[in-house]
C-alpha cells in the first residue's frame, strides 16, 4: 500500500496530541535560496569512509551541484566498531565535542536514540512544502514511510531498507536430492532442511545446514515468526520480553540445532565464503551479501521468506538521512535530502548490488530484477502483501546497551555456559534495569 504525502502527514499529525509541527524547526525551506552567491558547505556522515562515500556518492553529487553550485557537498566517514551500536557512540562523540554535521545516514536501530539525544530535527514542515515529494510519497510503501515517525514527528524518510531472508546455496540443495521450500515453511521443516544439508566426515562436520549470528536484526526474525514484538515490546519499547515461553522457544531452536542436531557451527561464524564453497548450504542475510557475490560471479543461490513458527512476519531495518539539529543549513541539507529521495537517485544505489530500494517502482523495476537470477521480485514484495505483516528490528534509544546485554547472555547459552531460562531471566533484569535509569523527558518524545 502506497500513501499520498498529504494523507502521509495527516497520519502523523493524529498520531501525536503535541501535532507534528515542533516549535524548534525553522522556516520551510527558503532561507538559502537567496543567498545563492554566498557559498554553503554540507558535512553529511556516512558509514563508509570518507574516501569511500565521496566514490559512491559523486554522482548524485555530481548533478546536484551542478543544480546547486552555491552548496558544496563534504563526506565524514564514521566507521563504527561493533556495529550499529560503535557507529551511534562514534557519532555521539562526534556532535558532543562541537564537530560541525549537517545530515548523515541513520539506520533504524538508531532512529529513537537519535530524537532522544536531540541529535536530529522533524521533518514536517519539510515534507510540506515541498510537493515534489508527491511521487515520492506515491511509490513507496506506507509501512516503510513510517518507520521514522516517532511521537508523531517525521525524522526521517526511508530510501532503502532491508529485511532479513533465508538464502540457500542451490548446488547444495540439488547434491541432497531437495527443492526449495515452500514460502509457507514453518519451524520444523526449517530444521529438517538443516540436518539434511549437513555432511559429517566421522565426528568432524565437512558441510553445515545453517548458521546464525544473535545481534538483534538477527534474532528478532525469529521472535517476530513466533509471535512477540521482539527483544521489547509496548509502544515506548521500554518491556523486556525474554520472560514469554515464546522467546525460549526460539533459543531452544538455535541451540539444539547446535548441541543435539549438530548442525550449526557457533553463532556468528557465517561466513559468506563458507556459503559461496557450499560449506554452509543456508544462511541469514539481508541483501547486502548481494555485492560481493556479484563481483565473484556466485549466481548459485536463492532466498526464500522466514519460516514461521505461529505467523509469518518479515522484519525490516530502514536506512535514512536525517538532518541534524546542529546544522547551521538544515534547508541547504534538505535539498540534498530531496536529491537523493529522487527515483533515478535511489535506482543509482540498487546499481551497487547493497540494500533493497524504498520505492515500488525500483524494487519491481528490470534494472533490479536483472541483478536476480531468481526470486528477485521476493525482496519487495516481503514488504508488499497485505497478509504478511511488516515489523521493524527491536531499536529502542538504548539499542547499543540492548544489543550488549542480550549477546551477553546468549553467546554464554551457546557456550554451553549458562542455561536458557537463567539467562533469559538475567536479561530481563537487565534490561528493566536499563529502562528504568531513562531520562524522564524521554516518554514524551515517544508519545
Amino acid at each position: 500500500m502506497s500513501i499520498s504525502r498529504r494523507s502521509f502527514l495527516k497520519t502523523a499529525a493524529t498520531a501525536s496530541a503535541a501535532g507534528v509541527l515542533a516549535a524548534c524547526v525553522p522556516a520551510a525551506p527558503s532561507a538559502d535560496d537567496g543567498a545563492a552567491a554566498e557559498s554553503i558547505k554540507i558535512v553529511f556522515v556516512t558509514t563508509e569512509s570518507s574516501d569511500s562515500s565521496a566514490v559512491l556518492y559523486d554522482p548524485i553529487k555530481t548533478e546536484f551541484q551542478e543544480e546547486h553550485p552555491e552548496i558544496e557537498i563534504e563526506f565524514l566517514g564514521v566507521v563504527g566498531a561493533g556495529g550499529w551500536g560503535g557507529y551511534f557512540d562514534k557519532l555521539s562523540v562526534i556532535i558532543a565535542g562541537g564537530e560541525t554535521v549537517d545530515m548523515g545516514k541513520i539506520p533504524t536501530e538508531g532512529g529513537r536514540l537519535a530524537v532522544a539525544r536531540n541529535l536530529i530535527r522533524p521533518l514536517d514542515e519539510y515534507i510540506q512544502a515541498t510537493p515534489e515529494l508527491d511521487d515520492y510519497f506515491s511509490d513507496v510503501s506506507a509501512e516503510l514511510a513510517s518507520v521514522f515517525v516517532y511521537g508523531g514527528k517525521t525524522y526521517g524518510l526511508p530510501y532503502d531498507y532491508n529485511n532479513m531472508m533465508i538464502w540457500f546455496n542451490i548446488t547444495r540443495l540439488a547434491e541432497e536430492g531437495l527443492e526449495m521450500p515452500p514460502e509457507d515453511w514453518t519451524f520444523s521443516d526449517f530444521r529438517e532442511y538443516a540436518t539434511a544439508l549437513t555432511k559429517k566426515d566421522g565426528a568432524n562436520t565437512t558441510h553445515y545446514g545453517f548458521s546464525f549470528w544473535t545481534a538483534p536484526f538477527g534474532l528478532c526474525p525469529w521472535l517476530f515468526n513466533n509471535g512477540l514484538e521482539g527483544i521489547m515490546g509496548g509502544d515506548d519499547l521500554s518491556v523486556p520480553l525474554q520472560g514469554d515461553p515464546a522467546y525460549a522457544e526460539v533459543i531452544q531452536l538455535l541451540y539444539d540445532m547446535m548441541y543435539v542436531d549438530e548442525t550449526v557451527p557457533k553463532p556468528d561464524a557465517q561466513n559468506t565464503g563458507n556459503f559461496e564453497a557450499g560449506t554452509q548450504a543456508m544462511m541469514m542475510a539481508g541483501r547486502w551479501p548481494l555485492s560481493g557475490f556479484l563481483q565473484n560471479d556466485f549466481r548459485d543461490w536463492d532466498v526464500q521468506y522466514w519460516p514461521k513458527g505461529t505467523r509469518r512476519v518479515t522484519e525490516v531495518g530502514c536506512g535514512s538521512w536525517p538532518i541534524f539539529l546542529a546544522s547551521e543549513h538544515p534547508e541547504a541539507a534538505w535539498k540534498f535530502e530531496t536529491k537523493l529521495l529522487q527515483r533515478d537517485s535511489i535506482a543509482y544505489f540498487v546499481s551497487t548490488g547493497a540494500n533493497i530500494p524504498s520505492l515500488r517502482s525500483v524494487g519491481y523495476s528490470e534494472e533490479f530484477l536483472a541483478l536476480h537470477d531468481r526470486s528477485g521480485r521476493l525482496w519487495y514484495e516481503s514488504i508488499d502483501r497485505d497478509e504478511i505483516p511488516v515489523m521493524s528490528v527491536t531499536s529502542p534509544p538504548e539499542f547499543s546497551e540492548m544489543e550488549q546485554i542480550s549477546n551477553r547472555y546468549l553467546s554464554q547459552v551457546f557456550a554451553n555456559e549458562l542455561g536458557i531460562a537463567e539467562a533469559l531471566a538475567s536479561t530481563e533484569q537487565e534490561l528493566n534495569d536499563m529502562v528504568a535509569r531513562r531520562p524522564e523527558d524521554w516518554a514524551a518524545k515517544f508519545a
